[in-house]
């Protein structure tokens, strides 16, 4: 590949070489085959010096500094045998020389790159210039002495010629060093810009940081939020922007906007409390949708509150996929020009700000919706409790039955619950039971009516209805209430049913997961139930058992749900410890030689000590019945 760019070196070497040629000519007046050949080569190898390849030049760089010193050296060693050149000036041959080796040294080396070619190749040019002066110096004849002959003009044309041309490789050479140098500070004045860039997008980055902490805290309302975003944004007077500013929200419609927050603009509230859609500038940016900036108050600025002063404007709108929510309007100083940087920085303080107004709106949304939800929940769990104390049975109807020789303590842990007791009279025959159905609240209630509901369709027929039999009949009812329902969805219940006939004196018992206490001479005894749940997979047709016991006198019952013994302590020391079922057999032996309500007395006393400031655990109902004395 040719080297284009060394065809200016290698003109102006041709042009000294043809130079030094024919001033020789016309001195000699001779034809010395040696002298021309030196000369012919010097010449003929500057004109293929632009020819060579790439890979070679980087050798041949070497060549064209060092090869025309030592040729004309050459050449005028063979001039000076020649008696006929012996009065002319050959130390003209070594200002000649000199000018060669500087108007290459500086064309095709640099200083900066190849600083011990540099050193070799200026030696070994150098030395031929300085055998040159020494032989000068040894001459008789006056080395600085011109020509008297008629060829004066042509030296001194000659000596001009190599000056100018130096001069041209000289200021080639300052010219490189000045661009090295305009290049550095090009570099330099980049880097500063890139750390001005850095800390720019730095001081911008951390301003958005504050903003966005402050629009997540969910305990700030919007209002002050607005106002806490309104001084982060104000104090940034990198940007040109003044300490004043105001948001405003879209009214219901979006045809004019309410001033939310104004920071340092009090004139603003006589005068823009509200803004019509279209009017002034922030009208306007509620109607386009586009951000506005104003470097001075013009003809646009149509509201004038009182004390106005020269200024100008960034308004940005605040919207959410397209709906206008609000707008929000920053003073800068009169005259400040148009910041694409601070335009792109408010837009995403105007995206933040829009996300955060959209939550708001949203909890505001949910909190109205829950607590219209809460308000059905709350009439359908007040309805559900006058439902259950409807299907219940008195307290009145039972001590109208027992007197003070029964006690119920019955307390659902909420408004609702899915414990139940039932009392159903036919002739000699009593029944009465105690029922807990899985679930609290609503559901548990909803299952307990369900199987109170059943109890009464099917106790009032005649027949001798053993209470196996009834838990059998309910746990069918349960399936077919459920059908083909996933067990996911099923919900089952424990049950404990009583049969008391009067006449005979004799108490016939069957449960599920429930069972009988009964006390007789201090001493609790217990009849087991089965261990599964009615309406429950675990449950089969032939699983239900009637148990019968012979009551005498001074015999007590108890029926009681699961609640009492699941009561968890309230003291930290005791935490997730459960009052059990041993502590409370024990306290109701304990007892059972107190009358039915005292004894109750002392059990509800135990367990609110021991449940302190804890929450009720579980629906609770304990019946302690004598039975025997009826």
């Amino acid at each position: 590949m040719a080297q284009v760019r060394f065809w200016v070196p290698t003109a102006l070497n041709i042009l000294l070489s043809v130079g030094l040629a024919v001033l020789y000519a016309f001195h000699t007046q001779t034809h010395q085959v040696a002298v021309y050949g030196i000369l012919v080569t010097l010449i003929g190898f500057f004109l293929l010096v632009p020819w060579y390849p790439a890979r070679a030049w980087r050798w041949m760089k070497y060549l064209v500094a060092l090869l025309p010193p030592w040729l004309l050296l050459s050449a005028m060693l063979m001039i000076l045998q020649e008696p006929a050149f012996q009065r002319a000036d050959y130390f003209f041959l070594a200002q000649f020389s000199v000018f060669f080796f500087l108007q290459n040294f500086f064309l095709y080396f640099r200083l900066d790159r190849w600083s011990w070619q540099v050193l070799m190749v200026g030696f070994a040019s150098i030395l031929p210039l300085i055998l040159t002066f020494i032989w000068a110096g040894l001459r008789p004849e006056d080395p600085y002495t011109w020509p008297l002959s008629e060829y004066a003009f042509l030296h001194f044309t000659m000596v001009l010629v190599v000056i100018l041309l130096n001069i041209l490789s000289v200021t080639n050479f300052i010219a490189f060093l000045w661009s090295r140098v305009e290049t550095s500070q090009k570099s330099l004045r980049q880097e500063i810009a890139n750390l001005r860039e850095i800390e720019e997008g730095y001081y911008l980055y951390e301003n958005f940081f504050k903003i966005n902490q402050i629009l997540s805290e969910p305990a700030l309302d919007i209002e002050e939020a607005m106002r806490r975003v309104m001084k982060v944004l104000t104090d940034m007077e990198k940007y040109g922007l003044l300490q004043k500013g105001a948001f405003f929200l879209t009214e219901p419609g979006g045809q004019s906007l309410r001033m939310l927050v104004q920071y340092n603009a009090d004139n603003l509230l006589a005068t823009c409390q509200q803004v019509q859609a279209g009017r002034c500038l922030c009208g306007r940016v509620l109607v386009s949708g586009q951000p506005l900036h104003k470097s001075c108050v013009d003809h646009e600025h149509e509201t004038h509150p009182p004390g106005i002063k020269p200024h100008g404007h960034y308004v940005l709108p605040i919207q959410w996929e397209g709906e206008r929510l609000g707008v929000f309007t920053l003073y800068v100083a009169d005259g400040t020009p148009y910041s694409q940087r601070t335009m792109g920085f408010l837009q995403m303080v105007s995206s933040a700000i829009a996300k955060r107004l959209v939550v708001h709106r949203q909890k505001e949304q949910l909190h109205k919706l829950i607590h219209e939800q809460l308000g059905v929940i709350q009439a359908g769990h007040r309805a559900g409790a006058w439902l259950m104390q409807a299907i219940l049975p008195s307290e009145k109807l039972l001590r109208a039955r027992w007197g003070e020789r029964s006690a119920l303590w019955f307390q659902p842990a909420g408004e609702l619950g899915g414990d139940f007791y039932f009392f159903y009279e036919r002739g000699e025959q009593v029944y009465f039971g105690v029922g807990d159905a899985e679930g609290h609240g609503a559901m548990g209630a909803i299952l307990a009516s369900a199987l109170m509901s059943a109890l009464q369709l099917l106790l009032p027929y005649d027949g001798d209805h053993r209470p196996a039999d009834i838990l059998r009949n309910l746990h069918e009812t349960l399936l077919q209430m459920y059908g083909d329902a996933e067990a996911l969805l099923r919900s089952g219940a424990d049950l404990l049913l009583c049969q008391y006939d009067r006449e005979k004196g004799r108490l016939r018992y069957a449960g599920a997961r429930l069972p009988l206490l009964y006390s007789a001479n201090g001493k609790i005894e217990i009849l087991e139930p089965i261990p599964a749940a009615i309406g429950s997979e675990r449950m089969v047709g032939s699983s239900f058992f009637d148990m019968e016991l012979p009551l005498r006198p001074g015999m007590r019952l108890y029926l009681m749900s699961d609640g009492l013994a699941s009561q968890l302590a309230g003291d930290p020391g005791q935490a997730q410890t459960k009052f059990g079922r041993r502590r409370l057999y024990e306290l109701l032996a304990e007892t059972t030689h107190l009358s039915p309500p005292d004894q109750l007395s002392r059990v509800q006393a135990a367990i609110r000590e021991w449940q302190g400031v804890a929450p009720q655990t579980d629906d609770i109902t304990l019946w302690i019945l004598d039975v025997a004395e009826g």
